[in-house]
């Protein structure tokens, strides 16, 4: 029968005793067209400009659930009328022989030239899913988009 092991010896590496998970929160005002964001350890949203430009939203970016310690964060930013907002997991942009950073910069090209060459977001989704995923796929990918729409209330008169 094997003994446990000492206290000063953990059964598994310290590495596995911590669950991370990463979390994305966003509240979005239609009436006024901000966002408040907040990030544990997630990647930051893509903001696509009518205009073509593209933001990162890299202001809030904590560090994951699990870890603790740290105080979390959240930003205010305005989002634009038309803009596209992009919500994505490290399945989409981390593949073998591709960094983080490299992926990125992919995913904002693709997400660039994809709106502006089909007519809805869900035929988007669809080609930059075909553009960046490895054949087959090593991850579970999530990739969502949101137009962005500003509905102002109507005053009301007493």
């Amino acid at each position: 029968m094997s003994q446990p092991p000492a206290p000063w010896q953990p059964s598994r590496p310290a590495s596995r005793d911590i669950e991370l998970a990463t979390c994305l929160y966003i509240v979005y005002d239609p009436a006024t067209g901000h966002a408040r964001i907040a990030s544990a350890g997630h990647l930051p949203p893509l903001i696509l400009h009518p205009g073509g430009h593209i933001d990162t939203v890299t202001d809030v970016l904590g560090i994951p659930l699990g870890v603790g310690g740290h105080p979390f964060d959240s930003t205010d930013i305005a989002l634009p009328e038309g803009a596209v907002l992009a919500l994505y997991t490290d399945g989409l942009i981390e593949a073998p022989g591709r960094s983080i950073d490299e992926g990125l910069a992919a995913a904002r090209t693709a997400l660039t030239h994809t709106l502006k060459q089909t007519d809805t977001l869900e035929e988007s989704a669809d080609h930059i899913l075909s553009a960046l995923l490895p054949h087959p796929p090593t991850d579970d990918t999530v990739l969502v988009f949101a137009r962005i729409h500003h509905h102002p209330t109507t005053s009301q008169t007493a």
